[in-house]
């Protein structure tokens, strides 16, 4: 007589029979059957009030049945995109959109501008640096784009040991904050490309660091101005209040501008 699944399921989950691999494939089948039985976002909002480790176990069972994410439609796999960028799960953004098949949610902005962080999370910056040019190159990028290309460059340049080298690295760095800054006057590439100057001088000498500085203390004054058009003066947001003090002192420093 032939034993029922279920049986031989609790069998195997109680230490009968069974592996560490057959245990894994039975926890995938009965969870893609939860899935089935279930509606996915009742699944999620299930999984959304568990401890992040327990939950990231779970939201990674997902991606262990590659042929269940292919049934998935846009909206689920956003879903789970977003629910491994709240718990700050890089690398498991990364293979969900890797393995994932469909094309509306592979193409999505959104989703490529978040995936431009976790390649800059993960270490991959060459992989951010060639979404970004992408983007950029096809028309869509927005201000996050030239910023975390920014920042793929930057983190190149803490690597390099040939001071030329590195200097071209923050050089590139500077120059897409800048463009990311001078498109959307956002004072976040816009500090960036300030601090990064100041960083550059110091690999220069004489006249050019100089002028590197002074280039940073005038960018650094319209960041100011960015940050009170944004309501520095009033605003309960940290990173704006404390970008307008940043700004103010690099512009103070680099060339005597006195900001009220």
């Amino acid at each position: 007589m032939v034993e029922s699944e279920d049986i031989i399921n609790a069998d195997i989950l109680n230490g009968k029979n069974g592996d560490e691999d057959t245990l894994q494939n039975i926890h995938l089948a009965n969870r893609s059957r939860v899935v089935k039985q279930k509606e996915f976002s009742s699944l999620m909002a299930e999984i959304e009030k568990l401890p992040i480790e327990d939950k990231k176990k779970e939201l990674e069972m997902f991606l262990q049945d590659v042929n269940q994410i292919a049934l998935f439609s846009s909206d689920e796999l956003m879903s789970l995109f977003v629910e491994f960028r709240k718990i700050k799960s890089f690398s498991n953004m990364i293979k969900l959109y890797k393995i994932s098949v469909n094309e509306e949610f592979k193409n999505s902005i959104m989703v490529k501008e978040q995936l431009m962080v976790a390649y800059n999370k993960t270490g991959d910056m060459q992989a951010s640096v060639d979404l970004g040019c992408q983007l950029i190159e096809e028309g869509v990028a927005s201000g996050d784009v030239y910023g975390a290309v920014g920042k793929a460059y930057y983190s190149l340049s803490k690597g390099e040991t040939d001071i030329e080298s590195r200097k071209q690295l923050l050089k590139d760095s500077i120059n897409f904050y800048k463009i990311g800054f001078e498109k959307y006057m956002e004072f976040y590439p816009g500090i960036n490309v300030a601090y990064k100057m100041i960083e550059l001088a110091g690999l220069e000498e004489g006249n050019e660091a100089k002028e590197t500085l002074a280039r940073a203390g005038e960018i650094a004054q319209v960041v100011y101005y960015c940050t009170l058009k944004e309501g520095a003066n009033e605003t309960k947001d940290y990173w704006c209040a404390a970008t307008r003090l940043e700004a103010a002192c690099i512009a103070s420093i680099s060339n005597n501008s006195k900001l009220d």
